[in-house]
């Protein structure tokens, strides 16, 4: 027997934040300066990715040379070797504290499906610096990103966002990932 659903033709539920807060950003950016020891004077960058064409991480080194000696750059992922410290696999305890402690996060993505890392780093106040690419811009109407297009930009838009904390939107929160998910759930299952 067919029956019909009253549902759209497709529905997007994106990715809520799912590691946990636990660090203020002075906290964070005291244990980071510590572990690593990075100098009080120098912006903290973060990066979260694995090394694949699409990311463009050689890219984070040539914006990190243009920004001098007052930034340290951290990379997290597998085969991500371009920071100043290059991290690869981690804890969800040490990735919160990355995200809590920096000053900004970068991304140099040319493609994403969804990128997660800029949900989690809103969810820990980190401002995120990414390329000007479609899936940026749909993000970009729920959380705060300072897009940019070349190396120059980047800079200009690391300066500007470094200043500033961000929160993250409700929409990204997991009570609302999980109560789409149970609605579409119970149009299909249940009636």
């Amino acid at each position: 027997m067919k029956r019909k659903l009253d549902l759209p033709p497709y529905k997007v539920i994106y990715h809520g934040n799912y590691l946990p807060v636990r660090y203020t950003h002075e906290e964070a950016s005291k244990k980071l300066r510590e572990l690593y020891g990075i100098p009080e004077n120098k912006r903290i960058i973060l990066n979260v990715a694995n090394a694949q064409p699409r990311k463009d991480l050689p890219r984070l080194r040539r914006i990190k040379e243009k920004l001098g000696d007052d930034y340290f750059l951290i990379t997290v992922g597998k085969d991500n070797v371009y920071g100043d410290k290059s991290i690869g696999t981690i804890t969800d305890d040490s990735l919160s504290m990355l995200y809590a402690g920096s000053d900004v996060y970068l991304s140099t993505s040319l493609e994403e499906g969804f990128e997660l890392p800029l949900v989690e780093a809103a969810a820990h106040g980190l401002p995120a610096v990414v390329t000007d690419i479609p899936i940026h811009w749909e993000l970009g109407k729920q959380l705060k990103l300072f897009p940019y297009d070349g190396d120059e930009e980047a800079v200009e838009r690391i300066k500007e966002a470094q200043e500033v904390r961000v929160t993250l939107p409700d929409y990204f929160r997991v009570e609302r990932v999980l109560k789409e998910h149970e609605e579409v759930f119970r149009k299909v299952f249940v009636n």
